[in-house]
């Protein structure tokens, strides 16, 4: 895999723009996705949770909301999801509840098959 293929690994933040070509490559939402996104959340709930499993799965993190995020990606993961365009003020809401924050984190690790890491693994990285 090149160094482009991972380029937001470990990010913190996104490019305040990002061109279609970014969106389709690194920010797709499949039909599995959506599935997924639609069965495990209320509507309210879907697009924080899509942002929240986009940028997980490209970031291998969390996203901080105190960071201004693209209006591009809002769009698409509205589009893609058949709702209104979502806004940052309205994912700072939605995650003020920690149990929110918290339950979008777990489907996300739980769907993209993700774990944390026990003690011997974390032994075996320091060596």
């Amino acid at each position: 895999m090149s160094r482009y293929d991972l380029r937001y690994v470990g990010a913190t933040s996104l490019p305040r723009r990002l061109s279609d070509f970014e969106l389709d490559q690194y920010f797709h939402l499949s039909r599995t996705d959506v599935a997924a996104l639609n069965t495990t959340f209320r509507t309210a709930h879907r697009a924080g949770a899509a942002v929240f499993l986009l940028f997980f799965r490209n970031a291998s993190r969390s996203f901080d909301l105190s960071i201004p995020f693209p209006r591009a990606l809002l769009r698409h993961v509205g589009t893609v999801l058949g709702l209104s365009t979502p806004t940052l003020a309205s994912l700072r809401a939605m995650y003020q509840r920690p149990q929110t924050l918290y339950a979008h984190q777990a489907c996300a690790k739980s769907y993209l098959g993700l774990v944390d890491i026990d003690q011997s693994a974390s032994s075996t990285l320091g060596q």
